[in-house]
């Protein structure tokens, strides 16, 4: 528990990490019934997307104590606990027949508020090594070296390796039996350190593509590695917690074109001129027949062109048909 584990299987493009979160606990061994405990057990092996480790500690705002706290919570709060109490014995906490921890929720939180007193600038730095390498500048800001030959994520690694000397291999696969394709894994990767782990969550992206792209999102800002090579801006992460960015901004970009569409503004502008003209004259008149029938035709015409049923030719002879001759003794409604 007081050590970080990552196993990847690079073929399913999968990275297990190995988790020991809070479930809440009601059993026997807590006296003092007026509190709240968890108890900190292993979690089931997961499978999420290789890079989500590297991902998540980018996109975290190690500033703000809950965005900190969510990080920590959900990777390495048995590691930095076991940091912070490097003397404790397990005997010493309350714990189960299986040595599983048992902390009371005031607890976890005093130890939560130490560790971002304590860690917090630790992770900052790393991040922004990160950072700098995600966007390709790493050299330049470290190094102040401007030539971006250089800059290319083999080389980091290349430059980091010399100072990663806790991480060692686990070649035992019990842990990853019961997981579909787990013979794709063929060890794990073990250390006190997290930025080891950092180190070889990059290491293993390079495996999968020495064209591996770490972007940041232009619309909420976060890092992401794409699907596929094309050129992206925009991440798939939620956003609202229904739409991706993505999503978001493909119809952000449908509507500015339908906006600057030359025949949508004909449409419009039509229907205008048939208000005023409808505005101006009887019930009974042409003008009016003419607009109630732009009102319920001209709809489905405009979604017929936006959706590709008609042309642009066929869209704008139906908006010309709707013109009314002042010599025109009678209008047709097509």
């Amino acid at each position: 528990m007081d050590e970080l584990e990552i196993a990847f299987d690079t073929k399913e493009n999968f990275e297990y990490f190995i988790k020991y979160l809070p479930l809440e606990y009601e059993g026997e061994l807590t006296k003092d019934k007026t509190k709240k405990y968890y108890i900190i057990k292993k979690q089931d092996l997961v499978p999420k997307k290789l890079g989500t480790f590297l991902l998540d500690f980018l996109n975290t705002d190690f500033n703000i104590f809950n965005s900190f706290k969510t990080f920590i919570l959900e990777y390495i709060f048995m590691y930095l606990f076991f940091k912070i109490h490097n003397h404790i014995s397990v005997d010493s906490i309350i714990h189960d027949e299986e040595l599983n921890i048992i902390l009371s929720e005031e607890e976890i939180e005093t130890n939560l508020t130490k560790m971002f007193e304590l860690y917090k600038n630790e992770f900052i730095e790393y991040q922004n090594i990160y950072k700098a390498i995600a966007v390709r500048k790493y050299r330049k800001i470290y190094y102040s070296c401007n030539n971006k030959d250089y800059e290319t994520y083999s080389n980091y690694v290349r430059i980091l390796a010399p100072t990663i000397l806790d991480l060692r291999i686990n070649n035992s696969t019990s842990k990853f039996q019961l997981l579909y394709n787990y013979k794709n894994i063929k060890n794990s990767f073990v250390s006190k350190n997290f930025y080891d782990i950092l180190y070889i969550s990059l290491k293993n992206l390079l495996d999968i593509s020495k064209n591996i792209k770490i972007l940041r999102c232009k619309h909420c800002n976060r890092y992401f590695i794409p699907d596929t090579n094309h050129n992206t801006k925009y991440c798939d992460f939620l956003f609202d917690g229904k739409r991706t960015c993505k999503s978001i901004e493909s119809q952000k970009t449908h509507k500015e074109n339908l906006e600057e569409d030359v025949l949508l503004k004909v449409y419009r502008k039509r229907y205008k001129d048939l208000a005023s003209q409808a505005s101006h004259t009887r019930p009974t008149s042409k003008s009016n027949q003419m607009y109630e029938y732009y009102k319920k035709e001209g709809p489905i015409m405009r979604y017929k062109y936006i959706k590709g049923e008609i042309t642009a030719s066929e869209f704008k002879k139906w908006i010309d048909s709707t013109m009314i001759h002042k010599k025109s003794n009678e209008v047709e409604l097509k």
